[in-house]
């Protein structure tokens, strides 16, 4: 009673704060809020404008009607990039899109669809019954590949025979506990959208005159008109005879079986030379009728470049679910394992590695005439001559075979890579399209192909012909960055040449320079000590919508998003003043995104604290890496449920576990797998196009 009356006048206090905003704090909420008070059909916060009041008056009105927690977590910085040119969006689309498209939805009852979590632990349970599985294994890297590779894993339907018999009425038990704690949790109804943020989410899905859409280098959301998406998508891509090939419906139905032809045909040749168990377990469970009739034809999309003047479209190709990704996730298995090794020295996975090769290279600074150098691909996955490419990874397998592994499936890769790259069918909305040029983009073999298919020209070109001028170079996919030591123009023309006479892929430059932009790093060469500076750089087109507090997300992502972004910046910034300033936007960013101070300060405090002290003790030579002592793998037990902010919580899973199934598995210790609920994203973008008489690609066409 006391807490109740407690939280009760807190609750007042907070309230009388709201009645008493001064003029300047109502035009700055008036100032942020995007939603017009006017509209008599449009609702804010369950309060409906009264269009006979002044709009301050109506702010006040609003502000009443606030609960606490919604006046104090609600984001500042609400916006989304509005491409449209005559249509309007609903108003308020910025307070919906504004919470960012990875800002989960809660539903409004703990609803976790605990039956089916408890279903497929049950069969979890059963399987270690049925196969006697140890609770430690001591197997060796090599035999643990040859029978699980994680990318390339397809969970198996057979349903294993009952427990013994203490096992099953032990799993009751659990059972019960969780379904009582699941019907014992308050069944209130309550949302992390407001009326009016609903109801421009019910207009937004049901308007068909308007596409949602993720733009490029994750800037934000976008609105455009469905009519101009169509146009420029078509216009920069589809329409280009050079690139791509329209199929009719009937065509592309015949073509899509002879695809599927093909592809059980290379299986059926050449499935003998699978090298692992894992391999072979793999195809065996995608070459099933029931597998294959659930595949889907890859679907085609578009995002726009809103850091770019002209505001082009970046073609993306989601091949989720189809049969050619079946064979591209096999292919990119054992391509990573050669872009990754030493016969490919060009290759950075991260900015990261980029700085702690840098520093490897020049500890002591540069020479005195060296100068940076940064160079870019253009359009690269859509100007890679297919045949070139093909020839081009055959000869990577020919030229390093005695690197390879002993059984290497070459003669597999090559054909399963013909017909990835060369019979890629694709749909966009009601029409269908066969790529003739370039790479099959979208397909999980794409990146590491083009990271060989460069890499070649690197390897033996480059780095043997430039070997006294180019110090230092590096590559992430279509962007270059090295260090060239002359001064003759001629020698640098003719790297540049060069590196444009590969195939039909074409790079540009900006030249020689003492400073440069690459990814998220501004890199320049200070001019006293020569040595290299680096300093964090963001583009001024990002909205920064991190995830608001009442997104419905698990608590440690805030912690996990402060903990990162602060050792990211430690590390990317050579002076400590760029850090602090880095470091401060941030905390100014997820202020504006309704967090408090009171809780962000801790864990900035406990962020900079470890990264520092850590940096500095291995400066010192305090903290040297040993080798990892010989440990027993555990193979554990999983328990997957979707997470709810109000629903049952992991804590109460493993007390629950620990109570009733740890005295059957003593040794499986407990994993609770949490998957995240729909968010925003999912709600509103939608990877296929939606189907819409009269406004379809084929009208335009």
């Amino acid at each position: 009673s006391r807490q109740r009356a407690r939280q009760r006048r807190l609750n007042q206090s907070q309230s009388n704060r709201l009645l008493q905003l001064n003029d300047r704090e109502i035009v700055a909420i008036k100032k942020n809020a995007d939603y017009n008070l006017h509209q008599t059909s449009h609702r804010v916060y369950g309060f409906l404008a009264d269009s006979t009041k002044s709009v301050g008056e109506n702010t006040r009105i609003l502000l009443e009607k606030m609960t606490p927690h919604e006046y104090y977590t609600r984001p500042g910085n609400m916006a989304f990039h509005n491409l449209c040119t005559t249509a309007k969006p609903p108003p308020g689309t910025a307070a919906l899109l504004g919470l960012g498209l990875k800002y989960c939805i809660e539903s409004p009852r703990p609803y976790q669809d605990l039956d089916s979590s408890l279903h497929r632990f049950r069969r979890d349970m059963r399987l270690h019954c049925c196969f006697n599985l140890d609770a430690t294994t001591n197997k060796d890297e090599s035999t643990k590949e040859e029978e699980y590779i994680p990318r390339l894993y397809i969970p198996s339907k057979w349903q294993p025979p009952l427990a013994p018999t203490r096992f099953e009425f032990t799993f009751d038990d659990f059972d019960k506990v969780l379904t009582d704690e699941r019907r014992s949790l308050p069944w209130t109804r309550r949302f992390n959208l407001t009326p009016s943020q609903r109801h421009v989410l019910s207009e937004l899905t049901k308007r068909p005159d308007l596409i949602v859409l993720p733009t490029d280098k994750n800037l934000g959301p976008c609105v455009i008109e469905r009519k101009i998406y169509i146009e420029q998508v078509l216009k920069e891509h589809l329409l280009q005879q050079k690139n791509y090939e329209r199929l009719s419906p009937e065509i592309a139905k015949i073509e899509l079986q002879k695809q599927r032809t093909a592809f059980l045909s290379v299986y059926t040749k050449y499935k003998h030379t699978l090298p692992t168990k894992a391999e072979a377990t793999y195809f065996s469970r995608a070459m099933t009728e029931e597998y294959l009739n659930a595949t889907r034809v890859p679907q085609f999309y578009g995002t726009f470049k809103v850091h770019k003047p002209d505001k082009k479209m970046r073609p993306v190709i989601s091949c989720v679910n189809s049969i050619p990704e079946i064979f591209s996730k096999w292919i990119d298995h054992h391509l990573k394992t050669l872009v990754e090794s030493n016969l490919l020295p060009t290759y950075m996975k991260d900015s990261r590695q980029l700085q702690q090769s840098l520093l490897k290279a020049f500890p002591n600074g540069l020479p005195p005439n060296a100068r940076l150098f940064s160079v870019d691909a253009v359009s690269m996955y859509s100007n890679i001559d297919t045949a070139h490419g093909l020839q081009v990874i055959a000869k990577w397998f020919r030229l390093y075979k005695a690197d390879l592994p002993q059984n290497f499936p070459s003669a597999m890769l090559n054909a399963a890579l013909e017909l990835v790259m060369s019979d890629n069918i694709l749909q966009f909305g009601d029409t269908f399209w066969r790529q003739l040029c370039g790479t099959a983009m979208g397909t999980s073999t794409a990146v590491n192909y083009a990271n060989l298919y460069v890499g070649l020209l690197e390897v033996t070109r480059l780095l043997r012909k430039f070997k006294n001028q180019l110090l230092f170079y590096r590559r992430f996919i279509d962007d270059g960055v090295g260090i060239w030591l002359c001064d003759d123009p001629l020698i640098w023309a003719s790297f540049l040449e060069c590196l444009n006479t590969w195939g039909s892929l074409k790079w540009t430059s900006d030249g020689l320079t003492d400073e440069i932009i690459f990814m998220d790093l501004r890199i320049k060469i200070d001019p006293f000590s020569n040595q290299l500076v680096y300093e964090t750089y963001q583009k001024s087109m990002n909205l920064y919508l991190y995830i608001p507090p009442n997104s419905a997300h698990q608590h440690g992502v805030l912690r996990s998003l402060i903990f990162g972004r602060i050792q990211a910046y430690w590390h990317q910034n050579t002076e400590e003043y760029n850090f602090v300033k880095m470091a401060a936007l941030l905390a100014q960013r997820l202020i504006a995104r309704g967090h408090s101070r009171q809780i962000l300060t801790p864990l900035f405090v406990e962020a900079t604290e470890r990264f520092t002290h850590l940096d500095s003790k291995n400066q010192q030579g305090a903290i040297t890496a040993e080798p990892a002592a010989a440990v027993e793998d555990i193979k554990p037990i999983f328990f997957h449920l979707p997470y709810h902010p109000r629903g049952i919580q992991r804590t109460t899973i493993r007390k629950t576990f620990d109570a009733t199934l740890k005295k059957v598995l003593p040794h499986r210790p407990l994993i609770v797998a949490v998957s995240r609920p729909k968010n925003l994203g999912d709600r509103v973008c939608r990877t296929r196009l939606p189907d819409v008489p009269g406004n379809n690609p084929s009208d335009l066409t």
